[in-house]
């Protein structure tokens, strides 16, 4: 097998053959429609989720209804991992869109993409534990009280 590390460690060649640039400096310079785009469609979608997302939280996370049912449990944990990750993402938007030093320290870096990649992993969790209790409460409906309950989800 072919050893490509040399490959992967170079940096990206700029126009006119100046030295490296960052790739999100190279993805400017590659695509500026793209990245109008990108800086246009993402402030839509970053006000929808910081409105929706906390209405959503207060909503399914009140005390009335996490006791009615335990899918609220869910939607709401939903909703604040969504949360979570939109303001993640706008400071990676801020980097490679817009061209701001966000979290360009050598630790700060580090922390920030285990973060990042944190709500990306818990929210199709969530969704499977959503989609299972769902799965039980509609086709197996007598077993809806052994499983489905909000002592079995806390516990």
């Amino acid at each position: 097998m072919e050893n490509i590390s040399g490959i992967l460690n170079t940096s990206l060649p700029t126009p006119h053959g100046s030295s490296p640039v960052s790739t999100a400096e190279a993805f400017r310079v590659a695509a500026p429609a793209a990245m109008m785009i990108d800086r246009i469609i993402t402030p839509i979608w970053y006000t929808i989720g910081v409105i929706g997302n906390p209405i959503t939280m207060k909503i399914w996370l009140s005390k009335r209804m996490r006791e009615s049912n335990s899918s609220a449990i869910y939607i709401g944990s939903i909703a604040v991992v969504h949360f979570i990750f939109i303001w993640l993402h706008l400071l990676l938007e801020l980097h490679i869109a817009w061209g701001i030093s966000t979290y360009n320290k050598p630790t700060l870096c580090e922390i920030f993409n285990f973060l990042y990649i944190i709500p990306q992993y818990l929210a199709p969790l969530l969704i499977l534990g959503f989609t299972t209790e769902r799965y039980i409460a509609v086709c197996l409906p007598f077993k809806k009280e052994k499983f489905c309950t909000l002592k079995r989800l806390a516990g």
